[in-house]
């Protein structure tokens, strides 16, 4: 009997450390933009004046591929690095990454063969992972 509880208590222990580890499939994700059944989704990990951004697209509920991306630009525009990612329509995207000051200005968007979305988005308005 006693055995048995250390093992109980071993193996929940263990569920515990597994769910902290913070895998993408378990992140906080900031829901950009929908579109035709597809969903955008950004989060975001801190590191001192940067941050990473985590970018992926589920496409499980859209009739046809769907693409999107994050561009870090300048005040006045000027796209300075993109982040694309594209997904099969009945399935989601990888997981993407791209490492930006905080001080960015962002943009992210969302298309298909239909048309597409997209606008501006603050590093602060973006979900921590």
């Amino acid at each position: 009997m006693r055995i048995t509880k250390g093992i109980a208590v071993a193996g929940a222990a263990a569920v515990g450390l597994v769910s902290l580890a913070g895998a993408p499939a378990n992140a906080a994700w900031t829901k950009t933009f929908d579109l035709h059944g597809a969903h955008a989704y950004a989060c975001k990990i801190s590191h001192g004046k940067t941050a990473t951004i985590r970018y992926r697209i589920d496409a499980r509920h859209s009739a046809t591929w769907v693409s999107g991306g994050i561009d870090v630009e300048t005040a006045k525009g000027k796209i300075l690095r993109s982040l694309d990612v594209r997904a099969k329509a009945h399935k989601k995207s990888k997981t993407r990454s791209i490492v930006v000051s905080k001080t960015a200005h962002l943009s992210t968007g969302i298309g298909d063969a239909n048309g597409g979305m997209g606008g501006g988005i603050a590093l602060s308005d973006i979900k921590r992972c």
